[in-house]
């Protein structure tokens, strides 16, 4: 899952629970203020939702897939190259 590529900085952070959702922002940044997927804009942005949930980044995620398998932490290398192309994608609209 290690690279320099975009995808793989961004599974970085989430697998560290560092990836600059808007939860994560709010933390540190008294004028976030919007916590809701800035992709679909239907409920609160977290890593489980980019990867698994949010109907509006493509690749779908296959049904039944578990947050551990789309961060890399068991061996699914498809899970994981869906995930980096996933967080592209959110990123991509994101910043």
């Amino acid at each position: 899952w290690c690279g320099n590529t975009l995808g793989s900085r961004l599974l970085a952070e989430a697998r560290g629970g560092a990836l600059r959702t808007r939860i994560y922002r709010q933390r540190y940044d008294v004028n976030v203020t919007e916590t809701r997927c800035s992709t679909c804009g239907k409920v609160e942005e977290t890593i489980q939702h980019l990867l698994l949930e949010c109907p509006a980044i493509v690749p779908a995620t296959d049904v039944g897939t578990r947050i551990e398998h789309s961060l890399g932490f068991m061996e699914e290398n498809k899970h994981v190259m869906c995930s980096k192309r996933r967080l592209e994608a959110w990123w991509t609209v994101h910043s």
